[in-house]
């Protein structure tokens, strides 16, 4: 596989959302919400034919930005960012959400799904067509009205 072109103004919000995580790591304000759940199921095919398995290589960052529907060209739709961690079936995301419009929409539906956004993929077909991911960078995370059942995130309970 070549090398991976990246959209000058991709690169461009990728580094200012960094500094803008960075910025606001220590700054947390008491009203951002809180969303968590699974973002990858080890196994399970997504419904663009792609399997990650916990055999897959996944790097990412200490945090990643979260945008809505994979809209990284526009700052405004730029929802929070996302700690992600492994769990024995996947990865969870705890998200933290700074966008004030989004945070009314969450109270209203409860639960929006996720995906990730996956650059530097080494991938083989497997004999049933699928394409298994052997190793890949998590760069972001899109959320959007629909999609995979199984990859979704909610409000995090209060303790």
């Amino acid at each position: 596989m070549g090398a991976i072109l990246i959209r000058p103004s991709l690169f461009i919000f990728i580094v200012h959302t960094l500094f803008m995580i960075v910025e606001n790591v220590h700054t947390r304000r008491r009203n951002d919400m809180v969303l968590e759940g699974p973002v990858l199921i080890y196994g399970r095919i997504s419904n663009n034919n792609f399997v990650l398995n916990d055999s897959t290589i996944i790097n990412y960052p200490e945090k990643i930005p979260v945008v809505w529907n994979y809209e990284f060209d526009n700052p405004k739709l730029v929802l929070g960012y996302a700690k992600i961690s492994k769990v024995e079936n996947g990865l969870w995301a705890t998200v933290t959400i700074t966008n004030e419009m989004f945070k009314s929409i969450m109270f209203d539906c409860g639960q929006v799904y996720c995906g990730g956004y996956y650059r530097g993929i080494k991938l083989h077909t497997s004999s049933d067509g699928v394409r298994c991911v052997d190793k890949t960078d998590l760069l972001a995370l899109g959320i959007y009205e629909s999609g995979d059942e199984w990859v979704y995130l909610k409000i995090k309970e209060e303790n």
